[in-house]
């Protein structure tokens, strides 16, 4: 296994010494610079996903704990309607956008008329 992570002479698929050598003081095998990015990457990963589940578990609170009124509010912003509402109102915008710039695309010289602006 110690021969595992040295450089053998005339040998190209062996790891490079410099890469993966052991450390003599410690018996720990050195990281490259890119596995030690990949290390901080993954740990920074990981601290996202531990935010992300306390995040959750703070607003997964239980309702019927809170005023009646908020529990209704809560209830309508939850619901199909709302959402149906706005995924329209949101695509309608779009479509008014696109004719407002194909409009402006075709009459450069002139005003946009009042509703427009």
């Amino acid at each position: 296994v110690e021969g595992f992570f040295q450089a053998s002479d005339g040998d190209d698929d062996a790891p490079d010494a410099s890469m993966n050598s052991v450390s003599p003081r410690t018996g720990t095998r050195r990281r490259t610079s890119s596995q030690l990015s990949a290390a901080n990457e993954a740990d920074a990963y990981l601290e996202a996903k531990k935010v992300s589940a306390e995040r959750s578990h703070l607003t997964t609170t239980d309702v019927t704990a809170l005023p009646t009124w908020r529990q209704q509010l809560v209830a309508f912003v939850s619901s199909t309607a709302f959402n149906a509402f706005f995924a329209v109102m949101i695509i309608t915008n779009c479509l008014l956008i696109g004719v407002q710039v194909e409009y402006q695309s075709t009459h450069l010289t002139e005003e946009l008329p009042e509703i427009g602006r």
